[in-house]
């Protein structure tokens, strides 16, 4: 059975300051941060690309270490861990409303559905993520079954 893999594109540790001003709302303390650009792909199509802002001082040091070390999805990881998704936004958004959050990494020039939503546990936000995704991607696996 084909698997859906993560690619871990560009990672950096980030300021409370360098955070978006509609990330920095979801944070309690001031970090330091990590911003993370992936990608959900399967075969060689890109499915989706997520922008992750964690805070480093909320994260439990397993969960730090596995999120240095493999290349598994947020949301895998935390299976086994209580843990609150929150809807921030979603619908459709313009290249030119995401491209400066991807950054250093380009995407291409489209309309992506996009999903924003927190990751809460021990009532403090552990991640914010960005997700759009690439439609036409998705429908052509689909279509290949």
């Amino acid at each position: 059975m084909k698997k859906v893999s993560l690619n871990i594109i560009h990672q950096e540790i980030v300021t409370f300051n360098d955070l978006p001003s509609d990330v920095k709302v979801f944070f309690k303390s001031k970090g330091p941060f990590v911003k993370r650009i992936t990608s959900l792909n399967f075969e060689n199509r890109t499915l989706s690309e997520n922008v992750v802002y964690f805070d480093i001082s909320t994260i439990d040091k397993p969960i730090q270490n596995r999120l240095s070390t493999e290349n598994i999805p947020i949301g895998k990881m935390l299976n086994s861990m209580e843990n609150k998704r929150v809807i921030v936004s979603h619908g459709f958004k313009e290249y030119d409303e995401l491209r400066n959050s991807y950054l250093p990494h380009s995407i291409l020039k489209s309309t992506y559905p996009y999903k924003e939503y927190i990751i809460i546990r021990n009532e403090n936000c552990w991640f914010h993520i960005t997700e759009i995704f690439h439609s036409k991607e998705i429908v052509s696996c689909i279509a290949d079954k």
